[in-house]
Parts: structure tokens; C-alpha cells; sequence
């Protein structure tokens, strides 16, 4: 037999964006993108060879702050390839956020997953 809870902690939601799935559907390629590519945002050392990491930003022309999406490509630490989900992206970059898609030294770099994870961390700062 499962236990079933009696009670469910409310959702905190205060600091998060939350799309109403009931609302207008999103139309895609209705909004005008600035696309930043291949910035470099660090560039480390990795068995003795110099590694360029770089990011590709997308950002609407809207008018505003726009918050920003990290997006860090799946790849078992083996690949990294920032051009993955490429229309995913965009879909997020034209609803008036900005969008910076990584890459990060992996297994082929000759590179360990605590490498992949400092790279990460210091694409967010």
C-alpha cells in the first residue's frame, strides 16, 4: 500500500516567472532578435593547452530589462555543442529574455566534469 499525504505545501512561486498555459498561444518569429556570437567569457588552460570559451547571446528588441536564461548544453561531460535546441532558444529569447548558450571543456578537451563545472560557474559570473 502507498501513503498518500494529507496535506501539500504551497507552491513559492514569489520569485519565478509563470507562464499560464491557458493564456494565447506564443507565436513564434514575431519578435526581432540581436544574436552575439562566439563572446568569449573565459579561457583556461587544460593539459597544457589554452582552451577560447565562448557563449552566443540572444536578446529581443524589446523594450526593458530582460532577465537572463543560462543554457548550459547536455552531453554526459563528453560534448558540449552551444547551437543545441538552437530554435528552443530562440522560442525563450523572443518571449523578452535574454538567452546565453554555453560551451565548456569536456572529456574530449582532455577535461575533467570539475573543469566542466567551473566553466559553468564562471559563464554565470
Amino acid at each position: 500500500m502507498i501513503a498518500i499525504a494529507k496535506t501539500v505545501k504551497p507552491i513559492d512561486d514569489s520569485t519565478s516567472i509563470v507562464i499560464d498555459p491557458r493564456g494565447p498561444q506564443i507565436q513564434s518569429g514575431q519578435t526581432q532578435l540581436s544574436a552575439y556570437n562566439d563572446v568569449v567569457y573565459s579561457a583556461p588552460t587544460t593539459n597544457g593547452k589554452d582552451t577560447r570559451l565562448v557563449m552566443d547571446i540572444k536578446v529581443s528588441r524589446t523594450q526593458g530589462l530582460k532577465p537572463l536564461v543560462i543554457y548550459i548544453p547536455g552531453g554526459g561531460f563528453v560534448m558540449a555543442e552551444k547551437i543545441t535546441n538552437l530554435n528552443q532558444l530562440i522560442h525563450v529569447a523572443e518571449q523578452g529574455f535574454a538567452v546565453a548558450s554555453i560551451t565548456y571543456r569536456t572529456v574530449i578537451d582532455g577535461a575533467s566534469w570539475r573543469d566542466s563545472l567551473t566553466d559553468v560557474k564562471s559563464a554565470i559570473r
